[in-house]
């Protein structure tokens, strides 16, 4: 028996975030997508879901606490990604995007990092659901499981890097001193 593909919903219309006179209504909470707002930088694009205040407040509660625990394979990804040591790129983990959380999200890079452990196939079938939605948001994903990180690190990291857009705007990782350290005298 052969089962139709559920149609997903659309994102809501980017403009609907906006009342009269283009700025954001107070109801909607920013999120990395947006570029209004804290943490966007601009590095991302107005598509986004809204998601009602208290919702938000919840999503960043669990993220924060999953933050706090993490898994032994985000951990180790983690040290590799942190202060922009993958390339340069900027990496954030356990982001809210709407009314999900990634492992980890490169805003300027559009790109969503999952680390997968071992997970039963039914669980393997709502990540796939929850992918497409925020596909749809053009947001690209790489999955890795849990076992390559804990064993091949620098493959863990080549495969991410294969996953950067060639030549895509980033800045340039802060000098190791961050202008500090010994000064030659004059």
């Amino acid at each position: 028996m052969e089962f139709e593909k559920p149609s997903l919903p659309s994102p809501p219309n980017p403009l609907s975030q906006f009342g009269k006179g283009g700025t954001r209504s107070e109801e909607t909470n920013p999120t990395p997508l947006s570029q209004h707002g804290r943490g966007a930088g601009g590095e991302g694009t107005s598509n986004n879901w809204q998601v009602p205040p208290a919702l938000h407040q919840k999503m960043k509660d669990v993220a924060r606490q999953f933050r706090k625990e993490p898994t032994p394979s985000e951990a180790i990804l983690w040290q590799a990604l942190r202060n922009r040591k993958l390339e340069g790129r900027k990496f954030r983990r356990q982001q809210p995007i709407g009314c999900f959380i990634v492992d980890f999200f490169c805003a300027a890079e559009r790109l969503i990092v999952e680390v997968d452990g071992a997970i039963h196939e039914s669980q393997k079938i709502l990540d796939q659901h929850r992918q497409e939605l925020l596909e749809c948001l053009e947001l690209r994903f790489v999955r890795i499981s849990s076992e390559l990180v804990e064993t091949n690190l620098p493959a863990t990291l080549q495969i991410i890097s294969h996953a950067f857009i060639p030549d895509s705007p980033h800045p340039p990782a802060p000098s190791p001193n961050l202008g500090e350290g010994e000064q030659e005298e004059k």
